[in-house]
This record gives structure tokens, sequence and C-alpha cells, in this order.
């Protein structure tokens, strides 16, 4: 009786690893970062040690996964195995399109810093641009007004100069 609840009790977990094996290799994405389950997968003798109470899957030896297996499952043992190459392969190519995808990421970011990086570049030349205009008009203002004699019109100018380079002023950047 008691090899009878064993050999029960084997059967059903390798019923249910054959159907663990089949939702691995469908949906990869769920075992992908399940190191119990990529290690199992790497081995025959791994794959019978694997334990997932919760799956109804125990662990067993090799002997007794291939025997049961053979007599139990359509395509014995092979198919099994099969089985478990096909899921292994399956998460291993969904970690190399993952790699991939992060690849052409880390790409993408690149190219966007190079690009950020020109637009800046520009912007501070275009800054500089502007700064020697002002001055320029400035200077121009400063000469029109002494170039009049009238000293209301020279102090108004260097008030209003005055103010405008406040404005412009890098020194007093506002707060972030």
């Amino acid at each position: 009786m008691r090899t009878d609840s064993r050999l029960l009790k084997n059967t059903k977990s390798i019923k249910k690893l054959k159907q663990f094996l089949d939702s691995v290799s469908e949906n990869p994405q769920k075992y992908a970062h399940d190191d119990r389950v990529i290690s199992a997968l790497s081995s025959q003798g791994a794959l019978s040690k694997l334990c997932i109470a919760e799956e109804g899957i125990f662990s067993t030896s090799t002997n007794t996964l291939k025997r049961i297996s053979d007599s139990e499952i359509e395509g014995g043992f092979s198919t099994l195995d099969a089985l478990r190459i096909s899921a292994k392969r399956a998460i291993s190519e969904l970690k190399e399109t993952t790699k991939i995808q992060r690849r052409n990421t880390r790409e993408q970011l690149a190219e966007e810093k190079s690009r950020l990086l020109e637009k800046l570049q520009q912007s501070q030349q275009d800054c500089w641009r502007l700064t020697v205009a002002f001055n320029k008009a400035m200077n121009q203002g400063r000469r029109y007004a002494y170039s009049s004699g009238d000293k209301t019109i020279i102090a108004l100018c260097l008030k209003e100069q005055k103010e405008l380079k406040a404005m412009f002023s890098l020194v007093t950047r506002p707060e972030k």
C-alpha cells in the first residue's frame, strides 16, 4: 500500500511537471527571474529535484522520473526532456531579447544625450551672441547720450543702462 501511495504521488507530480513545463514555454516572462526554475531546467537531474509544492510538483530521483514518464506520458521521458529544453530555450530567448532592447535603449539614450549636448552648445553660442549685441547697443546708446552734451540725457541713459544690465546679469540667477 505504501508503494502505491508513493507511486500515485509521483505520477501526479510528474504529470503536473509536464503541465508546468508547458506553462514555462508558453509564458517564459513569468519564470525568467525565478532562479529555482532556471536552475531546474539546466539538466535532467536538476529537473527531477525540482519541488514546487503549491503546483503539486515534488522532487524525485531521475530514474523514477524517467520510469514514470515512460509509462504515464505520451512519448515518454524524451517528451518531458524536450519540454524542459524548450522551456529553457524560451527563457534564454526572452532574456536575450530583453538585453537587446536594453542595449537599444542605451544607444537611444546616448544619441539623445549627444543631441541635447549639441542643442545646449548652440543655445550657449546664441546667448553669447545676444550678450555681445546687447553690450554693443549699450555702448552706442552711451556714446549718443554723451555726444548730445545734455547732462539730463546722460544721467537718464546711465540710469536706464544700469537697470538693463541688472536684468541681464548672470550673477543673480533664479533659484532652481
